[in-house]
């Protein structure tokens, strides 16, 4: 029907989807009937409808006269998307995107309009919730172009959501949409819709001659009143139909799955807030948000070290080394978060024992399902025990029961050390967890004093449900960096601690979330932050002696304030009861990293490496320290070992380029890096990877020029859209370059321009944000707005200067040096990289030598005295 594009409304300053309708659509309709069908849809408002902002007409285009309209910009995806995604939705969420599309629907039809095209395309699933698109603009269609439409191609309606009337073409009134969305609730249960066939010919045939096959054969775990409510709705006669969308969303509501109150022993069921699919820990960062402050890669990681710790002597030192393998669950595929929140209590228990050291989650998850065998897997995790398990959840009216059998498993023999089944009402599962612990020390000959018993023993919180909604939280949490994965995560938590207030744990992990939030700028607010500090200092109260709560704390200090020094004794209480805990190891290091601290951080960063030996992330940032260090050796040692663990992630690839370059390797063997990143990562991420770079430290002297000087991707690189970006930024920058290279000014401007709007605003909106600064000054550097080029970057420095964060700003003085080169002052510009090589930072005189980058100094003495020429 229409093109689509995402656009700005300058206006108003803000994104929306601009919608212009094909020319042969738009010459048979004609505009002025158009136009006037699609006012009558825009006065719709209800929080789940899509609303039309803007239409009109076109004119003086090759094409002629065209016809658009636009609508919000939504983060987030359409139902399509998730149901291709996932299959089969789980029930109570599938119910609520039902209901909450009935209410829309209900609200439209009290308005006279009907939608005729409801289907999971036109669902978007926005902050989690359903949201109806193209509201009325079919019936716009319809009305205008009558019999022409069928002269231009376009179906008014989809066939395998039409109602019967509807693919006859006879009356078509609200009761149609009802047969449609019956039509997408069955999809989102069934994984199909209820007709389908080779042609729309074939679906709409089935319809008339076929009966709906019933969704408790399809999927035995609906419920029967699911059942009889969907089939209703798909009544061939529409006065078999529910009368109206109200009564549909009614039924829907009647069989909603119930919240427990405050105390009960039973699970709650999956949020009713959205939930989409679970992210991969390892697919990728927004860029431009990466950039703008993550600096440091939590989660993933590489093998590394651990024979360090193996070495001659170390089984002296009595320490154990075990690896919690995840716990395999027997049960229903919805209770696996149960079982990994088993994995995870148990571990948390056995790392805060003394003379045992427990191989992280980042590591030791990766074996979920595996088929290794136990001297594979100690081999790779640097381990002398593996503690499996399997978990069975049987519930039932009042009498849940857990039942749970570990084994404990001598790598060097692959023979069982300790094994014993336990079977306890759920209200015990916290006895379990402590026996099962202790077991294990027992069976290591780990000797337990009165301390360390009444830390396994100690419950987290009495309330069951609460609990429940605290393991939901975490899994959540760890799943990924996306928004909505932090957003349901501090949904979950908050509501676990509403239900009991006195739950330090959760208190504090609620916390960090928050903290988090704020970090990877998705709140970026001082409510978040306020949130923060008040959940830590709530966990500080209840839990004093709790790690958690101390680390709740200090990443509020840490993500939130920057304010390392705090951040430090924080994370030095939470150590004192877990020394052993890499994550925590890692996080003392990253702070350590941006205080200046470089030698200590370099000695954590290993330690991280060696405790959580298949984690890419602990390697990569180890590797980036040493790169920071000018040491470019050891930098693609430890990139290289990062690509061998994560071959399908960008980053290691691009800084070990430039790590390349910097050890003073020609340009030809760092760019064969990228070509081989290009084949197993894809050229847009690759692009947006070098084009923006992904942490403070070394943004500012990305290898771009690798790809956009290399002939054979001048074309790929060309034909790249935004769509592809995550950072609108990086995607401007690089098609910028990729035609200043060519010396074609034409081109480059309009994107430099671009890039600056956006910049101005997010400088407007975050003022305090130093990188903001920094990137809108190097735009203005290549428009010739020299006075402006030198006041935005002088901002960001003034920001965060290095005193403040040697980590970030370093790269933010090594930005000024480049906009004080392009804006001719050589005398500055040299002087800045004298100074950024006599400290840590991602400036090196083999890179000044070849980066064009610093092109507008080749001339000048001083520079070629600095890089040896």
């Amino acid at each position: 029907m229409a093109t689509v594009y995402l656009a700005r409304d300058l206006r108003h300053d803000r994104p929306v989807a601009l919608k212009v309708l094909h020319p042969e659509l738009s010459a048979s309709l004609g505009p002025e009937r158009f136009l006037r069908e699609i006012r009558t849809t825009a006065r719709l408002e209800h929080p789940h409808i899509l609303p039309l902002l803007d239409s009109g007409e076109a004119t003086g285009g090759a094409a002629g006269a065209l016809l658009w309209y636009s609508m919000p910009y939504v983060e987030g995806e359409s139902l399509r998307d998730r149901l291709q995604r996932e299959g089969q939705l789980p029930l109570d969420q599938a119910l609520r995107i039902a209901r909450e599309a009935a209410d829309a629907l209900d609200y439209a039809h009290e308005h006279g309009i009907v939608h005729r095209d409801i289907k999971p395309e036109n669902i978007l699933l926005s902050r989690g919730h359903a949201r109806i698109a193209d509201f009325g603009v079919a019936r716009a269609l319809e009305a205008a172009g009558g019999a022409e439409l069928t002269a231009t191609g376009l179906a008014v309606g989809t066939p395998a959501y039409m109602s019967p009337e509807q693919a006859s073409g006879g009356h078509v009134d609200a009761r149609t949409d009802i047969y449609a969305l019956g039509c997408v609730l069955y999809e989102m249960l069934a994984g199909e819709p209820p007709f389908t066939g080779p042609t729309p010919q074939a679906v709409i045939a089935k319809r008339f001659t076929g009966e709906v096959t019933p969704l408790r054969r399809v999927r035995a775990t609906v419920p029967e009143v699911v059942e009889q409510t969907v089939l209703k709705a798909l009544a061939q006669v529409p006065a078999d139909r529910f009368a109206s969308a109200a009564e549909l969303e009614r039924a829907l509501a009647a069989v909603g799955p119930a919240t427990p109150s405050t105390g009960t022993a039973t699970f709650t069921p999956a949020p009713t807030a959205a939930e989409p699919a679970a992210a991969p820990r390892s697919r990728r960062v927004p860029v431009g948000l990466a950039m703008l402050g993550v600096g440091f890669v939590l989660g993933l990681g590489v093998l590394f070290g651990w024979l360090r710790s193996h070495g001659p002597g170390a089984g002296e030192r009595g320490v154990k080394r075990v690896a919690v393998l995840p716990f395999e669950n027997l049960g229903r595929g919805e209770d696996e978060y149960f079982a990994d929140g088993l994995t995870d209590a148990v571990r948390g228990k056995l790392a805060a024992l003394p003379n045992l050291q427990v191989a992280a989650r980042a590591s030791s998850g990766q074996y979920k399902k595996t088929t290794k065998s136990p001297q594979e897997i100690g081999r790779e995790l640097g381990v002398d025990y593996l503690l499996t398990a399997t978990v069975r959840w049987q519930k039932g009216a009042g009498k849940d029961r857990v039942q749970v059998s570990p084994e404990l498993v001598q790598v060097a023999t692959a023979s069982t050390k300790w094994q014993e089944p336990f079977d306890a009402s759920l209200t015990d599962v916290f006895q379990m967890q402590a026996d099962v612990a202790s077991r294990v020390a027992q069976a290591l000959g780990v000797a337990l004093g009165t301390g360390e018993r009444e830390r396994l023993d100690a419950k987290p919180t009495e309330n069951l449900a609460a609990y429940d909604l605290y393991l939901r939280g975490n899994d959540y949490y760890q799943r990924g960096y996306e928004r909505e994965n932090f957003r349901i995560a501090r949904q979950m938590l908050e509501r676990a601690v509403a239900l009991d207030s006195t739950f330090a744990v959760a208190w504090g992990k609620l916390a960090e979330v928050r903290a988090a939030e704020y970090w990877f700028y998705y709140e970026r607010t001082e409510t978040a932050l306020a949130g923060a500090k008040a959940a830590a200092d709530e966990a500080i109260r209840l839990g004093p002696d709790l790690p958690e709560s101390h680390l709740g704390l200090a990443y509020y200090y840490y993500w939130g304030r920057l304010d390392y020094d705090r951040a430090l004794r924080e994370l030095a209480a939470a150590q004192a009861h877990r020394p052993n805990d890499a994550d925590l190891v890692f996080a003392v290091a990253a702070v350590q990293r941006r205080k200046g601290q470089w030698n200590e951080a370099l000695a954590n960063f290993r330690r991280a490496v060696e405790l959580d030996p298949r984690s890419q992330g602990n390697r990569f940032n180890l590797g980036e320290t040493y790169w920071l260090l000018h040491d470019q050796t050891h930098a693609v040692q430890a990139f290289d070992e990062a690509i061998g663990l994560a071959p399908d992630w960008s980053q290691p690839y691009v800084a070990k380029a430039q790590a390349l370059l910097g050890s003073g390797a020609d340009v030809e063997q760092a760019r064969q890096v990228l070509r081989t990143a290009a084949e197993r990562v894809g050229i847009p991420e690759l692009a947006e990877a070098t084009s923006g770079g992904w942490a403070g430290g070394g943004f500012a002297t990305m290898p771009t020029f690798l790809l956009t000087r290399d002939p054979g991707y001048r074309q790929p690189l060309e034909d790249l859209t935004l769509a592809s970006f995550t950072d609108t930024v990086s995607y401007y920058q690089l098609k910028a370059e990729l035609y200043r290279n060519e010396r074609r000014p034409d081109l480059e401007r309009p994107y430099l321009d671009s890039c600056r709007t956006v910049l101005e605003a997010m400088v407007r909106a975050r003022p305090e944000e130093a990188p903001y600064h920094g990137r809108l000054g190097m735009i203005y550097a290549y428009l010739g707005r020299t006075t402006d080029a030198l006041r935005e970057g002088e901002a960001a420095v003034k920001a965060l200067p290095v005193s403040r964060e040697a980590y970030r700003g370093s790269a933010l003085v090594a930005l000024l040096a480049r906009i004080e080169a392009v804006t001719g002052r050589p005398d500055s510009a040299v002087a800045r990289l004298e100074y950024l090589l006599s400290i840590p930072s991602a400036v090196s005189r083999p890179l000044l030598k070849v980066d064009p980058a610093w092109d507008p100094l080749r001339d000048d003495a001083r520079f070629r005295r600095l890089v040896g020429e």
